[in-house]
């Protein structure tokens, strides 16, 4: 009688101990599955005691994985009571089971990161549908996707971050942005957004910034240094990379154009020495803006991630490319001498250029 007590509550402490580890494991992986999640800071969502909300549909499959488990652990705990032999059948039936779900549960892809092919763009014009924008993003083997054949200079975090701007996830998207410039024969552009913060990630809290979850972050250095790789693969072997080498490619703006105004710098006391930082240039690209390219622009390979092509909607780009737009004084002597001494009215006039003199929006978007 002793040693098939022993026996059960060995059982029940091996089962338990398991299914802390399977919720455990279950929850880390739900976290880390989040594209939001950058090259750091996933580094420190795997503290146990810092993990990144998971999303809905994660969420979801988290909870069934624990409804299968707590079944299995009632069923155990009853089993408990009867004999020494059904008891051990149970515990082992229980593991098995417990081990099946969570090979298959830690093995299976994230769904998180289930890799849309395409995003859609709907845009009016003063109000009025003027149809789709449809583009095959870089590397998901879409029919306009821009990868060289066999390439693998891709830009998985540009990729991911266009896709779920696209997705306009927790209302931080493209939707109701504008395309505010058009150069005809040239591009058409959209400025992005302005805030990366989701609202659900808090905003401020105790005072501290909570980090963005979208993919890259509040920066732009995981797209500097994507599109490094592609300038380097570019320089090394042409045609092993993406470029702007044709009508409909697609390219998130990383970098001011060479020629702009270096930052200003400013001293500042740090740990009771004096030092110099660079105070970021108001307007400078976040990473979201992002143009269509209506003829080849090599010029665009040093400021642009190529994260797509178009593969329906060039006759509406044709139609916008119509439509008439502001100047381009650039070439004013007053707009040369404010922009070399950095004055910050060449930066506000610049964004009037080429900016089309009716409302031309996107209503809609989101991944395919």
């Amino acid at each position: 009688m002793r040693s098939t007590l022993s026996l059960q509550i060995l059982s029940l402490d091996l089962f338990h101990f398991s299914r802390f580890i399977f919720v455990f494991l279950s929850s880390m992986h739900a976290s880390l599955c989040s594209p939001g999640v950058s090259a750091s800071a996933a580094t420190r969502s795997a503290h146990p005691l810092r993990v990144i909300a998971p999303r809905a549909t994660t969420v979801a499959r988290a909870t069934t994985r624990r409804s299968i488990v707590d079944r299995h652990s009632t069923a155990l705990t009853d089993a408990s009571s009867s004999t020494s032999t059904s008891s051990l059948l149970t515990f082992f039936l229980a593991a098995t089971a417990l081990a099946l779900s969570l090979a298959l549960s830690l093995g299976a892809p994230c769904p998180a990161l289930a890799a849309a092919s395409s995003v859609f763009f709907d845009v009016t014009v003063d109000g009025e549908p003027a149809g789709r924008l449809l583009v095959d993003l870089l590397g998901r083997g879409g029919a306009a996707d821009p990868s060289p054949k066999g390439s693998s200079v891709l830009a998985p975090i540009g990729v991911a971050r266009f896709a779920e701007l696209a997705e306009d996830k927790d209302g931080v998207g493209y939707v109701r942005s504008k395309i505010d410039g058009i150069e005809k024969d040239r591009v058409i552009r959209s400025s992005g957004v302005a805030s990366l913060a989701y609202r659900d990630s808090g905003g401020v809290r105790n005072g501290v910034a909570a980090p963005s979850r979208i993919p890259g972050g509040d920066t732009v250095e995981d797209l500097e240094r994507e599109l490094e790789a592609q300038q380097a693969a570019a320089a090394s072997s042409p045609g092993s990379a993406p470029r702007h080498d044709r009508a409909g490619v697609v390219s998130l703006v990383v970098r001011e154009p060479p020629g702009a105004p270096p930052p200003k710098t400013r001293l500042v006391a740090v740990n009771g020495r004096f030092v110099t930082v660079e105070e970021p240039r108001k307007g400078a690209p976040n990473g979201t803006a992002f143009v269509i390219t209506m003829a080849p622009a090599p010029e665009l390979d040093a400021t642009n991630l190529v994260v797509g092509a178009l593969r329906e909607g060039q006759a509406l780009v044709a139609r916008l490319s119509e439509l008439p737009v502001a100047s381009d004084r650039s070439e004013s002597a007053f707009f040369k001498v404010a922009k070399a001494t950095g004055d910050r009215r060449a930066d506000a006039a610049a964004k009037f250029f080429y900016r089309p003199f009716q409302k031309v929006v996107i209503v809609s978007s989101g991944k395919l």
